[in-house]
């Protein structure tokens, strides 16, 4: 039955992920869902049984791909895709209102205006696609060797080596798009079940149905930004997301066409003919 399954949340940052996940938590408790607050280093770390216990796995895990071998079964795996422009400001917004974001000093005192912000060279590297990115790269960047290699480490110093070598890796991979978008799709085709963050309730709703959970009181919104942004600046800006996005515009429309779909002729069409694009 779905409803004794182990579930995986993919989470691409930013597509309203928190809000889905407190869904889970409220139905299994705050400890059968691995938190999201411990770094990959305290998780990889856990003990063997307590991280195999979890009946949810999420957060923006740079090892979700590999996590049935992690635990040996199988797992209901599903992610929501957001508006790429959404996305990006919504980012943005986040780094400037987040003192504790790692970009927030570097933003605040290089590009504080959204318009400076997309195109700060240092920055435009996490904005490249992002949706698509963590798809094809950021969930798989811990591969099994360097799994073992963070659990077999001595200290953070040595976690941090491993993981700039596993970045290093994947540095070329981002300079492919015809590789990062196929892998993106195919990574999506996997999941279970694809939403979009824009229809979050109805998502929440369907996503119950589907793994026979009875509908409860609606889920009120979390981790939301307030920076404003004008009119004037969006108008500005647009073409300049739009040029950052072009895979994310691509992948963002299957998702929505699985979800008016949901079932598989459909939106295996769809795939197919971007493949053969």
């Amino acid at each position: 039955m779905v409803n004794e399954a182990t579930y995986y949340h993919l989470h691409i940052p930013k597509t309203a992920g928190t809000t889905f996940r407190s869904m889970f938590e409220n139905e299994f408790g705050f400890n059968r869902c691995l938190s999201p607050l411990l770094t990959h280093y305290e998780m990889l770390r856990l003990p063997k049984e307590q991280f195999e216990s979890y009946r949810l796995y999420g957060g923006h895990l740079e090892y979700g791909y590999y996590l049935p071998s992690l635990i040996g079964r199988e797992l209901y795996t599903f992610t929501l895709l957001r508006d790429p422009s959404t996305q990006l400001i919504s980012l943005y917004k986040q780094v400037v209102q987040e003192v504790r974001d790692p970009l927030h000093e570097y933003v605040m005192q290089n590009c504080p205006s959204i318009g400076e912000f997309l195109h700060d060279e240092l920055i435009c590297r996490e904005l490249y696609n992002p949706q698509t990115v963590f798809l094809a790269l950021a969930e798989r960047r811990f591969t099994p060797t360097v799994i073992e290699q963070v659990q077999q480490a001595e200290s953070l110093e040595q976690y941090y080596l491993i993981v700039a070598e596993a970045n290093r890796t994947q540095d070329t991979l981002r300079q492919a798009p015809d590789y990062l978008l196929s892998t993106a799709l195919s990574r999506l085709e996997e999941c279970d079940f694809v939403g979009i963050s824009e229809e979050v309730d109805t998502c929440l709703s369907y996503l119950r149905r589907q793994i026979y959970w009875p509908n409860t009181d609606e889920i009120p919104s979390q981790n939301v930004s307030n920076v404003p942004v004008s009119n004037k600046e969006l108008d500005c800006i647009r073409p300049r997301i739009e040029e950052l996005t072009a895979l994310d515009r691509v992948l963002y429309q299957y998702a929505v066409e699985r979800v008016k779909s949901r079932q598989g002729a459909k939106h295996e069409c769809f795939v197919s003919s971007v493949k053969a694009a």
